[in-house]
């Protein structure tokens, strides 16, 4: 009998990675606004299935080197210096029906002008985190972009895009707009001006601020973010913790 220190007496899962991949489209062709999207392919052998992207890990490979290639290979994107960030687990020995195999749940957020090229469909996500109407990922992968959207939902009720989708700088009513997609909701202008501006200052060139024109009316303010340093340790701690 093989000591117990041999670790090919232990089964072995599979392992593998799911990508949960946020935009917020704001080329509507209606009044609905801008609205966060998520990017769901076809399962290959399942014509009608829906899935996040994904793939198994090869041998000796890291999660980071599968959502890589997960990214290049199958939805064809550079994402340049952006990182996929590992959100959980997903351990339930029967989540999927071939195999037994754990997920490690990845999320990124990339500005819509990247996705163009994008392998999958661009589906819009409602107020409840689930795609609209009554459409359903296979596996657990409604749950996974459930929680993935609850977190991103956490982050931009606490700061200013913090997901960097808008770039360096913005006015608040762009600002506003792209917060309204994430959280899908309508925010009263005063209150998230009021909230958003501890967190911005003025973008200056040659020491005036720099305005840009809007729909309609005065040229609006441009912001950029607070330097972290300029912000209290609470707060950096707040923009960190998801909201329970």
């Amino acid at each position: 009998m093989p000591p117990a220190s041999d670790l090919s007496n232990y089964p072995r899962p599979s392992v593998a990675v799911d990508v949960v991949l946020l935009t917020v489209d704001a080329t509507t062709d209606n009044d609905s606004g801008p609205r966060l999207r998520v990017l769901v392919q076809q399962r290959r052998r399942s014509p009608r299935g829906l899935v996040l992207p994904g793939r198994f890990l090869r041998e000796h490979e890291t999660f980071a080197d599968a959502v890589a290639a997960t990214l290049t290979e199958k939805v064809g994107l550079d994402i340049g210096d952006a990182e996929p960030r590992l959100l959980t687990m997903y351990d339930d020995p029967a989540r999927d029906g071939r195999t037994w195999a754990l997920s490690a749940l990845h999320v990124l957020a990339l500005p819509h002008a990247g996705l163009g090229g994008a392998n999958g469909e661009l589906l819009p996500v409602g107020s409840d985190g689930h795609l609209t109407d009554d459409q359903h990922l296979q596996f657990d992968h409604d749950d996974m972009l459930a929680k993935a959207v609850r977190r991103m939902r956490d982050h931009y009720e606490a700061s200013p895009d913090p997901y960097r989708l808008l770039g360096d700088s913005f006015t608040l009513g762009q600002l506003r707009d792209l917060h309204e997609g994430v959280l899908g909701e309508l925010l009263l202008k005063d209150t998230f001006n009021r909230r958003m501006k501890q967190y911005l200052t003025e973008k200056l060139v040659k020491g005036e601020p720099v305005r840009e024109a809007e729909t309609g009316g005065r040229p609006a303010l441009v912001y950029k973010r607070a330097k972290d340093g300029e912000l209290s340790e609470r707060e950096r701690r707040r923009l960190l913790l998801p909201r329970r």
